[in-house]
């Protein structure tokens, strides 16, 4: 639903590299810069580039990883992928695709636009308005994306970009979700809309409208996923449960004798590599030794008879047909695994996360929010004038 910059503002500042092409460094260089990217010594950041002899390292906006490009002369000799944190270079790639560094235009002529828009729209004293005086200077200022509309004669949604040919999968009530989003855009509106140094624009400026949505999308082919009575069956069966019990001696008997009964190939599923190294410690206690996989598609097409791999499900499978099970840590632990508390931030998980710490042995390795990787002590009780707390011991390494 957010209004984006205009196809013809990222097609002019976008720009493609291969292998063989020609390239001059200094066209190179202003090309970026005019594109929104920023000149460093080093490059770590989403938006950089850094230019060293024959050798020029970018940061694309949109990508995953860096690249560094070596000349040989003006040709672009190789293509690779690097490391921001060791700066070594590492696969080799044929081409790059590399976005504008910015979603707006920070060169003269968009700065004055910017200026002129913002003189119309807002009646304040613009000494007074940080976000103007940033945008005055060519300073980028967080949340100047919200601020589109001021650089360009009109904008446009996600639909511009996508091809003809997109096929639109629509799953739930697409039109209560958006119209419940559209409601907390305007209630932040009106609360914020009192601050005379930092105006904001009226939510049409900067959302698409979910009616214009949804008529927008009755120009793709759509696949529109429903709950109904006569759905395909898909030759599933419900999993028996599986849950673990932090009472018992052995608390995970229940998955233990699930598997002895039956033959199934099966994939376990953790929240995270983590959380994987965690499940796959606590299987081997009791003789389950499942193999990394990265997919589910390398589990299949594999021959391993036990694997594991890392995804946010929540509910496995059982496709008997197939012969395969997929069991995930919801089904193991229940609520006590850490996607449940992220989806409750607010609320005190204290319970929870005592729960959890009974899957723990001396010495694992664990990661903290705050603090990073450790190793686990173990628990101690602190004594107060009001009931005992419970606390973990770690040592940072």
């Amino acid at each position: 639903m957010h209004r984006l910059p205009p196809h013809r503002y990222i097609a002019a500042n976008s720009l493609d590299l291969k292998i063989g092409q020609r390239l001059e460094i200094d066209s190179i260089r202003a090309e970026l810069v005019n594109a929104g990217y920023q000149s460093v010594d080093s490059v770590f950041e989403h938006g950089e580039f850094a230019v060293r002899g024959s050798i020029i390292d970018i940061f694309p906006m949109g990508s995953l990883v860096p690249y560094r490009v070596d000349l040989f002369d003006d040709e672009i000799e190789t293509l690779r992928i690097f490391d921001p944190e060791s700066q070594r270079s590492d696969k080799q790639v044929e081409e790059i695709k590399l976005l504008p560094g910015r979603e707006f235009p920070l060169d003269e002529a968009g700065i004055a636009a910017f200026r002129s828009r913002f003189q119309e729209l807002f009646d304040i004293d613009l000494r007074q308005c940080p976000l103007y005086q940033d945008v005055s200077d060519g300073i980028s200022s967080p949340g100047l994306e919200y601020y589109l509309a001021l650089f360009f004669d009109g904008l446009d949604s996600l639909f511009e970009f996508m091809p003809d040919n997109t096929i639109v999968i629509k799953v739930g009530d697409l039109k209560s979700a958006g119209g419940r989003f559209w409601q907390d855009i305007k209630a932040r509106y009106e609360d914020r809309q009192i601050d005379h140094y930092r105006p904001i624009l009226e939510p049409g400026a900067v959302f698409v409208p979910v009616e214009q949505i949804l008529s927008k999308t009755k120009n793709y082919r759509q696949i529109e996923f429903r709950e109904h009575d006569n759905a395909l069956d898909l030759g599933t069966s419900t999993l028996p449960d599986l849950a673990s019990n932090s009472r018992l001696a052995k608390p995970f008997t229940q998955i233990e004798q699930f598997l002895t009964t039956q033959s199934a190939r099966t994939l376990f599923v953790a929240e995270s590599a983590g959380r994987r190294e965690t499940l796959l410690e606590l299987l081997k206690q009791i003789g389950i030794e499942p193999t990394a996989v990265d997919h589910w598609s390398d589990f299949v097409n594999g021959d391993m008879s036990l694997g594991i791999t890392v995804a946010p499900l929540d509910r496995g499978v059982w496709l008997a047909q197939e012969n395969l099970l997929l069991i995930t840590e919801t089904q193991l632990f229940g609520n006590r695994i850490a996607q449940r508390r992220r989806r409750s931030k607010t609320q005190n998980n204290t319970d929870f996360i005592v729960k959890s710490l009974t899957e723990l042995r001396i010495n694992d390795a664990v990661v903290h929010l705050d603090h990073g990787v450790g190793r686990y002590r173990g628990l101690q009780t602190i004594t107060t004038d009001h009931p005992p707390l419970i606390r973990t011991v770690g040592v940072s390494r």
